[in-house]
């Protein structure tokens, strides 16, 4: 008999994505409606800035982008959280920090950014940054390399996403984000209507939907339409057919910086994605300098509203391997994950899409070799051929043998696997990942 406990990994061989539905969403009790740390405040250029900040120790600091606020990364910290401490802002004009009025630029909100971390004192940071929170981050990160220990970026701002040539990704010259460049049209629509919050993040994610809860919290800093100014200016810093230039500078150094920089590395991503699509993703892991890539499952760009256990998870694997620091408690695991020299089995259920079958048996060949250099064995495979109690019927089902609990680690460090990885996604539709612990 098999002692089964469902967990969430990326960038390794088996990678968890969403279950279809009807089948029960594994990930139960994963996603919390509540912000679960005490709201503080700091004073800023003279203005009073929201922050969380919980723990002690080496300091992730999680940055946000638009419309959202540190209520984005609620069911992320608690897996970060045991690593040290966890601080998120409210940048100036979003979430819980007060609505000055101000031109709201990136550089604006950067000085703020800047202005906070000199406030705290933080030092020695781990960035952990989304949309325009990505830029902010990696821009201080590029002026204050000596200040910053790692970055984790996910939908970031950056190449080679942008600087865009023209609107052609985004819906051309009659898309919405032209409407949201066009002054009269873009404040109707993001100021007036309030689209951002209602369509594009209440709709944001692919593999449940955002709770009433959630999205009222989302709402609650904008429900005067006098405070959505931040929300317009935002889509028009976007560095697009050379507007605003100093923003299409801004990109390219960035761009440049993490080319160059050794500073360590981590790009979660999801597959489609928005910003970062697989394909991106491997670009970045071809060009850009001491990065590691984790592919986190399904999702568009509110990858933390569809997948905060798999990042949550990610950062800390990815934050122990680069710095080797031992912990007293494990992040993220509870005893029965916990490294050990005893054998342990991932079983594998797997949707395919129309053809994926042939495609995925080619991804297969070229992993194979990867796993088995690292000890893996894949055991025998099963089709399923009719459920009879629940709806629960994967098209190929497996387990892999691994020697120990390292050693399935280890394939996320492989290089040769992570050029390989975002291959497995072309043939499936979806796919659960169980690891099980044979019972004495």
């Amino acid at each position: 008999m098999i002692r089964a406990s469902i967990i969430f990994f990326s960038s390794y061989l088996f990678s968890i994505v969403a279950l279809a539905a009807p089948a029960p969403d594994p990930r139960e009790g994963v996603f919390s409606v509540e912000l679960a740390y005490e709201s503080k405040y700091v004073t800023v250029h003279d203005q009073r800035m929201h922050y969380v900040d919980q723990g002690d120790g080496q300091v992730f600091l999680f940055l946000h982008g638009n419309p959202t606020s540190s209520y984005l990364w609620r069911n992320v910290m608690p897996y970060v959280e045991p690593l040290g401490r966890v601080v998120a802002l409210d940048n100036i004009g979003f979430g819980k920090s007060a609505k000055p009025d101000l031109d709201y630029t990136f550089q604006t909100h950067y000085q703020y950014v800047e202005a906070f971390i000199e406030e705290l004192a933080l030092s020695d940071i781990v960035l952990v940054v989304h949309d325009w929170g990505s830029a902010l981050g990696l821009e201080y990160a590029r002026r204050h390399s000596d200040n910053v220990k790692g970055v984790v970026f996910m939908e970031a701002i950056i190449p080679p996403a942008f600087p865009m040539a023209d609107l052609s990704a985004l819906g051309g010259e009659e898309g919405q984000f032209a409407q949201f460049r066009t002054p009269q049209i873009g404040k109707e629509l993001l100021i007036e209507q309030n689209v951002f919050i209602e369509q594009i993040l209440a709709n944001g994610t692919l593999t449940r939907q955002l709770s009433e809860v959630e999205k009222d919290a989302y709402r609650a800093p904008f429900v005067d339409p006098a405070t959505r100014f931040p929300i317009y200016v935002w889509p028009n810093e976007l560095p697009i057919a050379g507007k605003p230039a100093r923003n299409v500078a801004l990109v390219q150094a960035i761009g440049e910086w993490l080319k160059t920089s050794p500073t360590p590395k981590l790009l979660q991503y999801a597959s489609p994605g928005a910003i970062i699509p697989p394909a991106a993703a491997a670009w970045m892991a071809d060009n850009y300098r001491n990065i590691e890539t984790q592919f986190v499952g399904y999702g568009a760009h509110y990858i933390t509203e569809d997948n905060p256990q798999a990042i949550g998870r990610g950062i800390v694997d990815w934050y122990r391997r680069q710095f080797g620091d031992s912990l007293d408690q494990q992040a993220n695991t509870n005893k029965d994950e916990t490294a050990s020299d005893s054998k342990v089995y991932m079983m594998n259920a797997l949707w395919f899409k129309e053809g994926g079958a042939e495609a995925y048996a080619k991804y297969g060949a070229a992993a194979g070799p990867i796993v088995a250099a690292l000890g893996g064995k894949r055991l025998d495979g099963f089709i399923p051929t009719e459920s009879l109690i629940g709806d629960w019927q994967p098209d190929l089902l497996f387990f892999v043998e691994w020697p120990s609990w390292e050693a399935f680690q280890q394939l996320g460090q492989s290089e040769a696997y992570q050029k390989i990885a975002h291959l497995r996604e072309v043939g499936l539709e979806n796919s659960l990942l169980i690891r099980c612990d044979r019972l004495p």
